[in-house]
C-alpha cells in the first residue's frame, strides 16, 4: 500500500514510508498520480539485474500472470503484454477454446508461440475453471458463458463435428453478435 508518485507507459512508482518502488503493470493508464492505492505484487528475481516488482490491480491477472510465467519460453515482459491485450477471463477463454488469433498482435507471440502457450496451459486453465476461482470476478457473466461454451463444444465433439468447425461456428457467433451492435 502507498500513493502513486508517477506512472509511465508501462510502470508505476509506488511511494511506500518514503521509498520510491518501480512496478511494471499491465495497464498503467488505470493509476492515478498521488492516489493512495493496495497493489498486489509479484517480485521476481534475477541474477543480473536483482529483483523485479510486478503490480496488479485485481488478484485474477497476478494468476494469469503465473500461469503464463510457467510456461517454457516466457518472461514477464511478455506476460504483462498479453494481460495489456487480453483480460483474464478472455484468456482463459482463448486458451479453452484454442483461438490462436486471440494472441495475434502481441509483440513477441507468433502463431507457434501461441500454440505452444495454449498446449502448456490448456490443463491448467481447466482445473482453474473447475475450481470456481473466477466466479465472484467482475467477469462472472463471462465466466458462465465460457462455461456454457465449453458444455456445447463437449456435445458437438461428442457428435464427431472437428475442432475447426466447432472453433468456426464459436467465430461466426461472435461476428453476428458484433454486427447485432454495430461494431464492424
Amino acid at each position: 500500500q502507498g500513493r502513486i508518485a508517477t506512472c509511465n507507459d508501462n510502470s508505476i512508482i509506488l511511494n511506500v514510508a518514503g521509498i520510491g518502488f518501480s512496478i511494471a503493470v499491465a495497464h498503467p493508464e488505470l493509476f492515478k498520480k498521488d492516489t493512495d492505492i493496495s497493489v498486489i505484487i509479484h517480485m521476481q528475481w534475477n541474477q543480473e539485474q536483482g529483483p523485479s516488482l510486478y503490480g496488479f490491480l485485481h488478484e485474477q491477472e497476478k494468476i494469469i500472470f503465473l500461469m503464463i510465467l510457467d510456461c517454457s519460453g516466457f518472461g514477464p515482459k511478455i506476460a504483462l503484454l498479453i494481460l495489456k491485450k487480453i483480460s483474464p477471463i478472455n484468456f482463459l477463454k482463448a486458451i479453452q477454446l484454442a483461438d490462436l488469433k486471440a494472441f495475434s498482435g502481441i509483440s513477441g507471440i507468433g502463431p507457434k508461440k501461441a500454440e505452444q502457450l495454449v498446449v502448456q496451459l490448456k490443463h491448467k486453465v481447466k482445473d482453474l475453471l473447475e475450481a470456481g476461482i473466477f466466479e465472484n470476478s467482475a467477469a462472472s457473466t463471462d465466466q458462465i458463458a465460457l462455461e456454457q461454451w465449453k458444455d456445447i463444444s463437449q456435445a458437438l465433439q461428442s457428435l464427431n463435428y472437428s475442432r475447426q468447425e466447432i472453433d468456426r461456428g464459436s467465430r461466426r457467433q461472435d461476428a453476428d453478435r458484433y454486427r447485432l451492435y454495430g461494431a464492424e
